[in-house]
């Protein structure tokens, strides 16, 4: 890859170079760098990652100090970066440069974007006027309405307060209705595994006097983990866990057989791991495809450029096989239209609470 012309004047003025997002990283940082310095990154996950390819990410003390920055990825991501940079106030100046010439296509789709998120703002505060104020069951604050985000926008998704989504507040309110966390300081203590810990839950169990809490990911660098843990490979022993947490993790892995079997191993015979993923209905069986090995044909296919399978309606099959008993539990089942809208949920965001047979 050879970078553009219009990159060479700016990176041989040795500002700081910011980098957005994308899976063309390695090979654009090489090029940077014959011609300049990069000195830290900025990335789509700059909460929780602490460095990447040898570099840092995200020092609040040094972005103070700095006036002028690039930022440099495709164009969907670094764009949102540079824009919260601004937002957050962190800096004055940011030249957008992307890894290739927006297409047509690039530019209707970012038109999109914006008119989708105007939409979504508009349907929310017409809504809230029908509706009680929304209240995430997660932070406990009320607004007129949530935020939209994903990829492919989704309409009332993030809560604008603790960032969470659709997903995390299902769960929090099924931990709560069925009383998961110890309540009082008289209650047992649990021990809770969490891969790739979100933040939501993350803030509320680190410090819980009642839970010994592991949150754990494979990337050393994925700040506040416990342990750097491989799911396929689980270092810890048999029947150790009262609580595993697994959200949108295993369409991430190589291996998802070896990792659901690892799951159900370190699960206490009493304990309860909730190992959800997104299913594709449409789908009888699991899409995966070994010829799908770029990003862009799984982003094509999978919907992600970096998920490995899409999975279809044996998802539940694939727990089974490895043992657990499966309990679905879908937000529609418990809650009515109102709440659902209240709560920011998902009719069809589907909740897997797997546990053991006993002995």
């Amino acid at each position: 890859m050879t970078l553009p012309e219009n990159w060479i004047k700016l990176i041989k003025s040795r500002v700081i170079v910011v980098w957005g997002c994308g899976y063309d990283a390695p090979h654009i940082v090489s090029e940077i760098e014959k011609k300049g310095s990069v000195d830290f990154f900025v990335s789509r996950d700059w909460h929780t990652q602490a460095e990447y390819m040898g570099k840092e990410v995200f020092n609040k003390e040094i972005l103070d100090k700095r006036k002028h920055f690039i930022v440099v990825g495709t164009m969907q991501y670094a764009h949102e970066v540079s824009c919260e940079l601004l937002q957050l106030g962190f800096v004055e100046d940011v030249d957008f440069i992307t890894c290739s010439t927006p297409t047509e296509e690039d530019k209707y789709n970012e038109i999109h974007k914006r008119l989708l998120i105007c939409e979504s703002l508009i349907d929310g505060i017409i809504e809230s006027i029908t509706y009680n104020h929304r209240h995430c069951p997660a932070c406990k604050n009320e607004f007129k309405f949530y935020l939209p985000f994903g990829v492919k926008l989704r309409k009332e998704a993030q809560c604008p307060y603790c960032k969470s989504l659709e997903r995390h507040r299902a769960l929090w309110l099924y931990f709560e209705k069925n009383l998961l966390f110890p309540q009082s300081s008289d209650d047992k203590k649990i021990t809770l595994l969490h891969f790739a810990p979100e933040s939501v839950f993350y803030n509320a169990l680190h410090n819980h006097p009642n839970v010994d809490y592991y949150p754990v990911d494979y990337n050393p660098n994925f700040k506040g983990i416990r342990d750097v843990i491989d799911i396929q490979q689980i270092k810890y022993p048999n029947d150790m866990f009262d609580i595993i947490i697994s959200n949108n993790v295993l369409e991430h892995v190589p291996d998802d057989h070896k990792a659901v079997q690892e799951l159900y191993r370190v699960l206490k015979y009493d304990g309860v791991a909730f190992i959800n993923c997104p299913t594709n209905n449409f789908f009888e069986k699991t899409l995966e495809a070994p010829e799908y090995n770029t990003p862009e044909l799984r982003r094509k296919h999978y919907g992600q450029s970096d998920h490995l399978r899409k999975y279809g309606k044996d998802y539940t099959q694939r727990l089974i096989n490895a043992g657990f008993i499966v309990n679905v539990k879908m937000p529609n089942d418990v809650y009515s239209d109102s709440e659902l809208m209240k709560y920011g949920l998902l009719r069809n965001e589907t909740i897997y609470e797997c546990t053991k047979a006993k002995q």
